[in-house]
């Protein structure tokens, strides 16, 4: 009897877990069509809101990293060399930090708790927002502050942490 209630207690944590895992992070999407001239658009805004006590950090990647670890995750990002250099040694020599991020590049946000960022994409062949949705899913990496201090120290991305409150891109990297 006894194992059967402790066997029921850490079902029941485990299924917290899971429930506090899947709530850090909320993503809304809305959309708004118009037309210029007779072309049609549609920009699709995605919120993204911090749900967690703990700041965030967030990029995209422009492959499917879904299913890869956190740290593979990490050391894609931040250093897989591109060119002459990684995403990290611009970082830890200090260069780069005034020039605009490159989504998919540098492009790194610090979302505070119970905050949103929003990114709009400007579409003419609007697919639905389920489509958006997968991939997200698939592409929008997030990991805590704590986590992500573990790897890399955070406090020397504050210069290169997008500030602004939302981003445009183009449809074309996810259709």
């Amino acid at each position: 009897m006894r194992g059967v209630f402790l066997f029921g207690i850490l079902i029941f944590l485990q299924s917290l877990s899971v429930f506090a895992q899947k709530n850090v992070l909320n993503l809304e999407l809305k959309d708004n069509t118009y037309f210029i001239d007779s072309t049609r658009y549609t920009v699709v805004s995605v919120d993204i809101i911090n749900c967690n006590k703990e700041n965030l950090i967030l990029w995209l990647d422009k492959l499917d990293v879904s299913e890869l670890s956190v740290e593979q995750k990490l050391r894609r990002y931040f250093f897989k060399t591109r060119g002459d250099f990684s995403f990290a040694q611009l970082i830890y020599d200090n260069l780069e930090h005034n020039l605009p991020p490159i989504i998919f590049t540098s492009f790194v946000k610090k979302l505070k708790p119970q905050t949103k960022f929003s990114i709009n994409i400007l579409t003419k062949s609007f697919k639905g927002k389920e489509r958006i949705r997968l991939y997200f899913n698939k592409h929008l990496v997030y990991l805590k502050e704590s986590v992500l201090n573990k790897y890399l120290e955070v406090n020397m991305l504050e210069d290169y942490f997008f500030k602004e409150e939302s981003i445009f891109f183009l449809d074309e990297y996810i259709y």
